[in-house]
């Protein structure tokens, strides 16, 4: 499968990233009393439930801990969760990957750049990135977070940094009620400062969310323009809130097998890469929880939890 370079004259990512949703249909569309909560570590009761919870024996003095500082900071870090061989395990089958599908990826846009883009819903081909993407260790942890149970939905495989600009992920994958998205950001590699690490702002996950409507981005527009009119309106509009906010930006410098867990709405992006030769090898998991609705905003599709195919992903970073 080969995806199309230039906007417009061929299928483009976005064309092929929305066959990972579909329209809803009107059954799929009613919510059920229970989604229609807001997650219980967003609610202003969330310190009582904890407490609750510890009295009671199903949650434990960690898992506690976990749940304060996600519902504080909107992210949790958790060194080596993921055991180095079981990384290299999972790294060398993507190479294989990579070797024998080389012509779908996209090359680089950085002159001197000897590292491909990345590639969407590699566990659909990569039997050992869906092990990874339904690991028990992360799924405990997503299941606390969410309040229910977890539902894997999508993977990133990347060799790079990707230069992105600061997003909420809730403009990608959207959930109603929203914040039933988590993701996790998972080391295949040491991380060196130079080569664009992940960059967050602590606590901003309790920023109102920003979605189409509120950058005045239509679906018809979108269908019509997709990323070129998202860098134009989405993403200034997440400078401007990072400034005004005067947010702090932090860099997870980590270690292979480390795993940065974040909230739907935390900003995040990524840092220049300051020295081009060096890689800098992760694994994206997204989640969704049970019993919500899930779809894209910008486009309005549903989200399709199998049977698709993964996409390479043209270049993001805007030098």
């Amino acid at each position: 499968m080969k995806v199309g370079g230039a906007w417009g004259r061929e299928m483009s990512v976005w064309e092929r990233v929305r066959k990972a949703f579909k329209k809803p249909t009107e059954e799929q569309n009613q919510l059920s009393e229970g989604a229609a909560k807001v997650p219980w570590l967003d609610r202003e009761d969330r310190e009582v439930a904890i407490e609750r919870r510890l009295r009671s024996g199903t949650l434990t003095e960690e898992q506690a801990g976990w749940c304060r500082s996600f519902a504080k900071d909107g992210y949790l870090i958790f060194p080596r969760l993921i055991p180095e061989d079981q990384i290299d395990h999972v790294w060398e089958a993507y190479e294989r990957f990579y070797e024998a599908h080389r012509e779908e990826f996209h090359p680089t846009n950085l002159p001197g750049d000897p590292w491909p883009e990345r590639y969407l819903n590699t566990h659909f081909s990569v039997p050992e990135i869906a092990e990874i993407l339904h690991h028990p260790r992360l799924l405990e942890i997503t299941d606390l977070l969410f309040g229910r149970p977890t539902r894997p939905f999508q993977t990133i495989t990347s060799y790079k940094g990707t230069e992105q600009g600061a997003h909420s992920d809730s403009i990608h994958m959207t959930t109603r009620p929203p914040g039933y998205l988590v993701a996790a950001w998972i080391a295949c590699e040491d991380v060196h400062p130079d080569s664009g690490p992940l960059e967050y702002y602590p606590g901003s996950h309790r920023l109102p969310y920003v979605l189409s409507r509120e950058v005045e981005i239509s679906r018809q527009e979108f269908g019509e323009r997709q990323n070129e009119v998202y860098h134009e309106r989405y993403e200034p509009y997440i400078r401007q809130l990072i400034a005004r906010h005067d947010l702090p930006r932090r860099e997870f410098l980590a270690g292979q097998g480390d795993v940065f867990i974040w909230h739907a709405n935390l900003l995040h992006g990524a840092g220049v890469r300051r020295d081009l030769q060096r890689s800098r090898k992760a694994l994206v998991c997204h989640y969704f929880a049970e019993g919500v609705k899930c779809f894209h905003d910008l486009s309005g599709q549903e989200a399709a939890f199998s049977g698709e195919e993964g996409v390479a992903v043209p270049p993001v970073s805007r030098r």
